[in-house]
């Protein structure tokens, strides 16, 4: 009988699993993205930076790449772009704009699209009001009345 142990750290069977999906990218600060993992028509979204200085992709991505944020100025201060040494330049669009149609998503299918989200409670509270909404029209859930 053999036995196989997995040597490899845990950033190394992240980013082992990671060229496994060569679509979808979650990327966090254990590894960083580069161009050279990436499958065309990859999508990347950012979770990790959290403060100035964090960055788990690749500058050389964010600038070949369609780089979408949900607010320029924290993207630069203290999410992706910024931590990766970017200044507003690398930021193709924020997410909002792209909805509203002001500016244009992924432009082909081979195209890399980054999300560097660093979350804002305001989109958060209206994608609560929405799911709210529809719990509420299906008569699902629980009603807590807060003012009471």
């Amino acid at each position: 009988m053999s036995v196989f142990y997995d040597t490899r750290t845990e950033a190394e069977r992240q980013r082992a699993y990671a060229v496994e999906q060569p679509w979808l990218y979650i990327a966090e600060l254990a590894w960083t993205v580069a161009a050279a993992v990436l499958t065309p028509g990859a999508h990347i979204t950012t979770v990790g930076p959290d403060e100035p200085g964090k960055c788990e992709v690749d500058a050389g991505v964010i600038v070949d790449g369609l780089f979408v944020c949900d607010d320029r100025d924290l993207a630069v201060t203290m999410g992706a772009v910024g931590g990766a040494g970017l200044g507003p330049e690398a930021i193709d669009a924020e997410l909002g704009e792209i909805i509203a149609g002001a500016r244009p998503g992924r432009t082909n299918a081979g195209q890399t699209t980054i999300y560097g989200g660093v979350g804002l409670a305001f989109q958060d509270l209206a994608a609560a009001w929405h799911v709210y909404r529809a719990a509420r029209a299906a008569d699902v859930g629980r009603g807590i009345d807060f003012l009471s």
